[in-house]
């Protein structure tokens, strides 16, 4: 399991989260070089789907955690995430 801390001065904790969690996808695909459409096979979502999970972009619509969590389940990963907040 990899354990991740993040501090953030964010007022919105989930939607840093959810970011982390996308670019640590993002991560894992690119290290294993497995191809789009190969992964979004194995997960079981769309590309445009796997887009919002490993962007994050509010612009685009956030990433659901249902989403999040089918690609974590279908490859396994396990992530542990510490959010914080960022004393000023």
């Amino acid at each position: 399991m990899s354990v991740y801390s993040y501090c953030s001065k964010s007022q919105y904790p989930q939607r840093a989260a959810k970011r982390m969690i996308g670019f640590q996808i993002f991560c894992y695909r690119h290290k294993y070089k497995l191809s789009t459409e190969v992964f979004c096979k194995r997960c079981g979502i769309s590309p445009k789907e796997l887009e919002k999970v490993e962007l994050g972009l509010p612009s685009q619509g956030a990433p659901r955690w249902h989403s999040i969590r089918k690609v974590l389940e279908s490859n396994n990963l396990q992530l542990h995430i510490e959010l914080r907040s960022k004393e000023a």
